[in-house]
């Protein structure tokens, strides 16, 4: 009784006739696969070796359903099996979970050949996690004990955001570490950072500039190249000033839809192809604003308005002040710093007027 109020389902007694009724609920998806599996030669051939003895790793169950142990055998109809998958990552209750997580939660009851393989593709070419999921791995390695930390990250997470990750997963388990080995990235060399470190008594190691490896076994990922042909479609992003009406901040999606690269312009840079409601943006974007898009037959891109911030000026944001002179003129003296931006490495650094960067940016000498 207590399932059938889960149910929301009311039983009522004729006032002279009783009434004696069975309520059986089963999946019409598992009927799918039975009447596929009648119809499927090769499962047709594993049931008759499975009665008469042949084989061992499998069995037939008392409706006729072959099972590969206690999961049932999937056939090999697409249709079917794309439902299966679309149901295991598309619907309210999954919200797109990553291929290892949809992997191990059809594998409880369903199995078919290449399984695991086929999920990972399909999680690869679903649209909505191209457009949202994070794109990067932050890996934190203990130096004597070589165990790893992965935490998923993404490529425009400010410092405030790393430095509360750091502290959630890295401090919060094994506490304040006594020094830090990192690369040169500016975030990691600002002078938020650094007070953080200050402030925790950990000392702060910066990996030489231009060496692609690590101590030990850590090693960059940067050892190779990939290049985005002109044929291949990409995925412009939007955090340049573009986001859509009605969805910002967090529901606004990373990436808005793919595009057509017309032709490489430098070896970082790429010209898009842009429809009429985005004339007003420059057609070449770096590397970094875009993404490779994995095309599937099944994408459906609908045609969204898109509203564009009236200033689209890109400004550059400081992180740390490297060195100071004085530019020595024919009257007069002018105090210099030399300032490293953000998303540019050490040698992009440039000497900006001292007067001039302690106005705008008064952090820097704080």
């Amino acid at each position: 009784m207590i399932e059938l109020r889960k149910l929301r389902v009311e039983l009522g007694v004729d006032e002279q006739r009783a009434l004696l009724a069975t309520l059986q609920v089963r999946p019409v998806l598992v009927e799918r696969i039975l009447a596929a599996q009648a119809q499927d030669p090769l499962i047709c051939t594993l049931q008759a070796e499975v009665e008469s003895g042949d084989r061992t790793d499998c069995l037939v169950r008392n409706d006729g359903a072959l099972m590969v142990g206690t999961r049932l055998y999937v056939p090999n109809d697409e249709a079917l099996k794309k439902e299966i998958l679309e149901e295991a990552h598309n619907s309210a209750f999954a919200m797109h979970p990553g291929s290892t997580k949809m992997y191990h939660t059809l594998r409880e009851h369903n199995w078919w050949p290449f399984m695991k393989k086929e999920i990972a593709e399909y999680v690869r070419k679903c649209l909505i996690c191209q457009q949202n999921k994070h794109d990067g791995v932050w890996v934190i390695v203990d130096r004597l004990t070589k165990s790893a930390h992965f935490l998923p990250v993404r490529a425009n997470y400010t410092l405030n955001k790393l430095a509360k990750l750091f502290i959630d997963e890295i401090v919060r388990h094994h506490g304040v570490p006594v020094s830090i080995t990192s690369d040169r990235d500016p975030r990691f060399t600002s002078r938020f950072w650094t007070k953080l470190n200050e402030a925790f008594g950990t000392q702060l190691r910066l990996a030489l500039p231009f060496i692609l490896r690590q101590t030990n076994s850590i090693y960059w990922d940067e050892i190779g190249e990939h290049r985005l042909e002109v044929a291949d479609d990409v995925e412009r992003t939007t955090e340049q000033g573009v986001v859509r009406f009605g969805r910002r901040g967090k529901l606004s999606p990373r990436y808005i839809r793919p595009y057509e690269i017309v032709e490489r312009v430098g070896p970082v840079a790429y010209r898009l192809a842009l429809l009429s409601d985005l004339s007003r943006l420059r057609d070449v974007f770096h590397v970094s604003m875009l993404r490779k898009y994995i095309f599937d037959p099944s994408h459906v891109l609908e045609e969204q308005p898109i509203e564009l911030q009236e200033d689209l000026t890109y400004v550059e944001q400081p992180v740390q002040i490297l060195d100071r002179k004085m530019q020595v003129l024919r009257s007069r003296e002018i105090p210099l710093v030399k300032v490293l931006w953000r998303s540019h490495t050490m040698e992009e650094a440039t000497w900006e007027p001292q007067d001039q960067m302690r106005e705008q940016y008064p952090y820097l000498f704080e």
